[in-house]
């Protein structure tokens, strides 16, 4: 009986230290980050803002870059209407391939050598590296650069590309830090990235109502890009240098190898989430701007309202605000915590991509417009943006609680490679003309008009259903005429065997092309009977002055 009680007691002191000691843990963990100012979660917002900034800014402003690529010989007037040159068609293809590129690659990099440079290193070597490039750019702005177009459009190339590619090191390198910190910080970046896109679509707003020149557009874009980038430069520094557990956090180095059997483990507990992320976000890289940029007022045509400030404010900062207001709703509640629930609601909100596609989206050749009304479509935008932020935050923050200690930095790094490409904050500074002129895609590889001479062909077809036209085509590359056949004469009453004959197409013989008359002279020798080089002798031919090599006619008696 003293033994057995010995051993209860020693149970329950255990239990109790083994408690006192997860409290401790937990109350250390909370004295030591000390955040009641809450700036070191203001910061996280911050650093999650820029994390996409600069390379969104750069692309954004499409007027300034079509002005620098004009065609010298003819006057800009600042829109999209007429004919390109090859420098502004190719320009936005070309960023986009080596952006996506460069941020792939050195997030890998990056990834992969993070033990070689701290992290405090390399949140401060590629803060500096795009705070330059920015300001590189924004010299450019000042400068002439007309008389060399060619080289300024490669180094524009390699602008974009080096922004991209520091942007990636600094995306993964926050989110590494955010992993040291409570799930709260992590969901704070989170909701900062999305406020990118807000900042980008007021920017947007903003340059519509003062109605600047696309140089002006450019440097209000950079300068408000170099401001913020400075602005949490200064930020970090200064919540590095007085918070003592972020600088214990960034000094202190975690051993960790990535084995493949760790990774594929890691994977399979992802594998859910996983699939609810590229859902979300795919469904939104399908419908947004693609679909929702053709959507058009009711009313438009009306009021500079509608013409205008629609899809600037109803599509892009509409849907980038909700997107930020669903991603702040995450952090406060997360009843839904079973992951097959969210894998559900993911699929479930699929729904809006066809709801949206019925709205007024403008030209369409096969569906009808069944939401005519805009409420309807900004209802539809504003559920569909908030489930967006919300899911993607939401699986997000379940990694600390799926994965261990010790396997969190390897599944989110599966995670940051996943939502590369997938999580983008760009607004396009664009009309619809860019969405319905997809043709000038075809115009790159295919010619308009046949470059060889072409035989002329001429074919005819009544259709059973339209008899009362007559379909015409030329030529092989011509175009379909269409025109009225004339009215049937009244039916004559002829007898059994009584025909009438058709109306003759010519009534004398048809002259013969020079060319072809001179081929027929020289083949006369072969005709031994004199009347038949005499028939050839008196053929009709048209004089040499009015003869063609590619017109002459098949039919000659």
């Amino acid at each position: 009986m003293i033994q057995e009680t010995d051993n209860e007691e020693a149970v329950v002191t255990a239990a109790i230290l083994s408690v006192d000691n997860i409290m401790t843990t937990s109350m250390d963990k909370s004295q030591d980050i000390q955040d009641r100012s809450k700036l070191l979660f203001f910061m996280f917002y911050v650093l999650g803002t820029i994390s996409y900034v600069p390379q969104n800014f750069y692309i954004t402003a499409n007027g300034y870059w079509m002005y620098k690529f004009r065609d010298l010989n003819v006057t800009y007037n600042g829109s999209d209407i007429g004919d390109k040159t090859e420098l502004q068609k190719n320009f936005t293809a070309y960023y986009s391939t080596a952006s996506n590129v460069c941020m792939v690659t050195f997030m890998i990099l990056t990834i992969v050598y993070s033990k070689r440079i701290s992290l405090q290193k390399r949140i401060v070597l590629s803060l500096s590296v795009m705070l330059s490039l920015i300001f590189v750019t924004l010299i450019f702005v000042w400068s002439n650069t007309d008389t060399w177009q060619y080289g300024f459009f490669i180094i524009s190339l390699v602008i974009g590309a080096s922004l991209t590619a520091a942007g990636g090191c600094f995306l993964v390198s926050i989110f590494q830090m955010s992993l040291k910190f409570p799930t709260i910080y992590l969901g704070a970046q989170l909701s900062g990235q999305s406020i990118c896109g807000v900042l980008v679509a007021l920017i947007q707003i903003f340059t519509l109502l003062i109605g600047v020149s696309s140089k002006i557009s450019a440097i209000i874009y950079f300068s408000i890009c170099a401001f913020l980038m400075l602005a949490a430069m200064v930020l970090y520094l200064f919540v590095f240098h007085n918070f003592d557990y972020l600088q214990d956090q960034l000094n202190k180095e975690e051993e960790y190898e990535i084995e493949f059997s760790k990774v594929k483990i890691i994977a399979r507990k992802l594998l859910v989430l996983m699939i609810t992320m590229v859902l979300t976000a795919g469904s939104s890289v399908i419908i947004h701007p693609g679909v929702t940029s053709l959507v058009e007022s009711v009313g438009k045509g009306t009021s500079r309202w509608s013409d205008v400030f629609f899809v600037p404010v109803c599509t892009f900062l509409s849907y980038n605000t909700w997107d930020f207001i669903g991603r702040e709703v995450s952090l406060r509640w997360q009843r839904l915590q079973n992951l097959y629930l969210i894998l559900v609601a993911g699929v479930l909100r699929l729904v809006f991509i066809p709801l949206i596609m019925l709205c007024n989206a403008q030209p369409r050749n096969h569906l009808p417009v069944v939401f005519d009304e805009d409420y309807a479509y900004i209802t539809f935008l504003i559920i569909f943006a908030f489930t967006t932020g919300y899911f993607l935050n939401l699986c997000i923050m379940q990694i600390p609680r799926i994965c261990g200690p010790e396997e969190k930095d390897i599944a989110m790094n599966l995670i940051i490679v996943v939502m590369v490409g997938m999580n983008d904050k760009r607004v396009e500074d664009c009309d619809q003309s860019k969405f319905r002129n997809w043709s000038e895609f075809f115009k790159r590889t295919f010619k308009k008009k046949c470059p060889f001479k072409t035989r002329p062909i001429r074919e005819f077809r009544v259709d059973q259903n339209q008899p009362q036209l007559i379909i015409e085509i030329h030529t092989l590359n011509s175009p379909v005429i269409t025109f009225p056949r004339k009215k049937q004469k009244k039916a004559v009453n002829l007898s059994i065997g009584e025909f009438e004959f058709p109306d003759k197409l010519y009534h004398s013989r048809l002259p013969l092309s020079a060319l072809k008359f001179q081929n027929l002279q020289e083949l006369k020798r072969f005709c031994v009977a004199p009347e038949t080089q005499k028939y050839y002798e008196q053929l009709p031919c048209i004089s040499e002055n009015n003869s063609s090599d590619n017109e002459y006619s098949d039919v000659c008696e």
